[in-house]
C-alpha cells in the first residue's frame, strides 16, 4: 500500500508533501510545462518492520500551477499489445497540452480519456485515482 500526504496553505501556495512508496507527483506550471516533484518516495507501507521515516518535500505553488497526484493505474495501464505501458511521459504530455482554461474536472476527464484511448478499452485494468490541486 502506498501513502501520499500533504499540507497546503491556499493563502501562500506553500505545500509540504510526503510519500510512502507513492509515485512522485507532477507539477503543471501555469505555462503548461510539466515537472516531476523531486524528493524521496519513501517505502511502501507494510513492506518492512520499523519506523516509516517519511521525508518532507517543500513546494510553493504559484498562481495557475497545478499539483497532480496519481495512482499507478494511470502510468501502468497497458496497450492492447499487453507490454507497452502508458507511462509517466504520456501522462505528462496529456497534462502539458494547451488548455489552461479547463477546470480540474475537465483535466481529470482528459487524463482518463487519454488512458482509455491508449488501452483501447473503457474497462479499468487497475484503480485510477487523481488528486489535482490548482492554486487560483
Amino acid at each position: 500500500m502506498t501513502l501520499a500526504q500533504g499540507i497546503y496553505d491556499p493563502r501562500t501556495g506553500a505545500a509540504v508533501l510526503a510519500s510512502g512508496g507513492h509515485p512522485r507527483p507532477l507539477l503543471r506550471r501555469a505555462d503548461g510545462r510539466i515537472q516531476e516533484v523531486s524528493g524521496p518516495a519513501g517505502r511502501a507501507l507494510g513492506m518492512a518492520a520499523g519506523p516509516l521515516k517519511l521525508t518532507e518535500t517543500h513546494l510553493d505553488l504559484a498562481p495557475g500551477e497545478t499539483l497532480v497526484y496519481y495512482t499507478d493505474g494511470f502510468t501502468e495501464a497497458l496497450a492492447p499489445d499487453g507490454r507497452t505501458m502508458f507511462g509517466r511521459e504520456r501522462l505528462a504530455a496529456a497534462l502539458g497540452a494547451p488548455a489552461a482554461q479547463l477546470s480540474l474536472e475537465e483535466w481529470a476527464e482528459r487524463l482518463r480519456a487519454a488512458v482509455r484511448q491508449f488501452t483501447g478499452s473503457a474497462e479499468l485494468q487497475d484503480d485510477q485515482t487523481l488528486l489535482l490541486l490548482r492554486r487560483a
